[in-house]
């Protein structure tokens, strides 16, 4: 939501998914429209064989998507690790040294760029969370909105996103080998946050409250162009206003999922990530 929101900004420039699906044509390839028809049927076919997943995540061919569709195109995405269950890769990706990837992603952005040059990029994605170092070499004026949300509804929800992406490709899922591989690459990937955020300069990161987007998404919206100055017209936030209005809650269903499905304990998760916790605890109340 906060991505869709920002990109609302017609000064902004927020990639759709085709355009990272394919961010190029093929030599000889007609600009005829046919990149943008082969995402389309890239997600009809996805969404046929995990319709579980259009609540969890909405990929939609003409709205912005995660970065994970261009660093695909360098073999170094969530995509992979998360649809495959292929124990070395996962691994493998979250320890390798990213600033070639990384690179590569500013040389895709940089073309689809060409005609707009110094527009203001919207990205997200929750794999950047292992690599902030990486991603701050090769972009260092990076502005990081950091969402929080109790790991108590992240982990479960996040391991049901992997049991639906894992079901398209095989048929003999296991929650609790899902559980064991990613439970130790998130406490990782916080741990590296954390590391990066004592070093960083402080006005390049936001810290804001799950609870606070769902409550009031525009008061959201304005505290980070407060905050980043990134001077959002009037016309920004009714274009928010009217997204929003479009596109409620759950309008695709609701993303259910368990502690118990995963075996996860609440008291476990919470000692394991005590200094998370200890960090940002009051910002991870659910009820606010």
């Amino acid at each position: 939501m906060t991505q869709a929101l920002l990109a609302q900004n017609p000064a902004c420039r927020a990639p759709v998914f085709w355009e990272m699906h394919r961010p190029v044509r093929f030599p000889d390839e007609p600009d005829d429209g046919s990149r943008r028809e082969s995402a389309c049927r890239w997600i009809e076919d996805y969404y046929r064989r995990a319709p579980d997943e259009k609540a969890a995540h909405l990929m939609d061919v003409d709205s912005p998507d995660e970065c994970l569709r261009l660093l695909q195109h360098n073999f170094t995405t969530l995509i992979f690790a998360t649809r495959y269950c292929v124990k070395t890769y996962p691994k493998w990706l979250v320890n390798a040294d990213l600033r070639p990837a990384y690179r590569y992603h500013r040389q895709l952005l940089q073309l689809q760029l060409h005609t707009r040059t110094g527009a203001p990029l919207v990205l997200k994605d929750p794999f950047h969370t292992w690599h902030l170092d990486s991603l701050f070499e090769v972009f260092p004026d990076a502005c990081v909105v950091q969402l929080h949300r109790d790991l108590r509804q992240v982990l479960p929800s996040w391991l049901r996103l992997c049991a639906i992406a894992q079901g398209v490709s095989s048929d003999a899922v296991d929650p609790s080998r899902i559980r064991d591989q990613w439970l130790p690459l998130v406490e990782i990937g916080l741990e590296r946050m954390a590391m990066v955020r004592k070093i960083a300069p402080s006005r390049a990161f936001l810290d804001i409250a799950y609870s606070d987007l769902v409550r009031d998404p525009a008061g959201v919206i304005r505290r980070i162009d407060e905050h980043f100055g990134f001077s959002f017209p009037e016309e920004a936030y009714s274009r928010a206003r009217s997204w929003l209005a479009r596109n409620p809650r759950h309008k695709h269903g609701k993303h259910r999922y368990s502690l118990e499905e995963f075996g996860l304990e609440t008291g476990a998760i919470r000692e394991r990530f005590a200094g998370y916790y200890d960090r940002f605890g009051p910002m991870l109340d659910e009820a606010r």
